[in-house]
């Protein structure tokens, strides 16, 4: 650009106008690039898709904190809606079957518990998987707890 002012008419407004449009192109781009900054990785996670492994993962990690359980593959099958669930075992005597499903959160799930003093919890974006056979895991999970209280009783000690 030359220091030398335009002479031609209306040049100074076509000035502004190239200025303005500049600055709305500007703001367009900060004010989409946040949402495709928060997007990008979760649309990539979204192609990824289902994974045995990162449900087995999953279901390892809470077992960290129970039952120290490790967990592997029995099968994997489509509930209804069409969604990708996978049927796991527990190396353990009894063993604990654990069927999780595979579900995608765009945004934070919020929601507040139920307990007797009431806390928020909040579910990261992205890929998780949610327990489907309540029922059979709690029985399970349970005979295996009385599995192992008799055998910390010992033989004998039985009342």
């Amino acid at each position: 650009m030359s220091a030398v002012p335009d002479a031609r008419p209306g040049a100074p407004a076509r000035a502004r106008m190239r200025h303005r449009k500049i600055a709305a192109a500007l703001c367009a781009a900060v004010a989409l690039g946040a949402p495709a900054a928060y997007l990008a990785p979760l649309a990539l996670q979204y192609a990824e898709g289902p994974s045995a492994e990162e449900a087995i993962a999953d279901a390892n990690d809470s077992a960290a904190h129970n039952n120290k359980a490790v967990y592997s593959l029995e099968c994997e099958y489509f509930d209804a809606e069409g969604r990708t669930v996978y049927r796991l075992v527990s190396d353990t005597d009894p063993a604990i079957v654990q069927e999780l499903r595979y579900g995608f959160r765009w945004l934070p799930d919020v929601r507040i518990s139920p307990a007797v003093v009431p806390s928020p919890h909040v579910d990261p974006p992205g890929p998780y998987y949610e327990l489907v056979n309540d029922d059979e895991f709690l029985n399970a999970y349970f005979e295996w707890e009385r599995v192992q209280e008799r055998r910390e009783d010992g033989p004998g000690e039985r009342g």
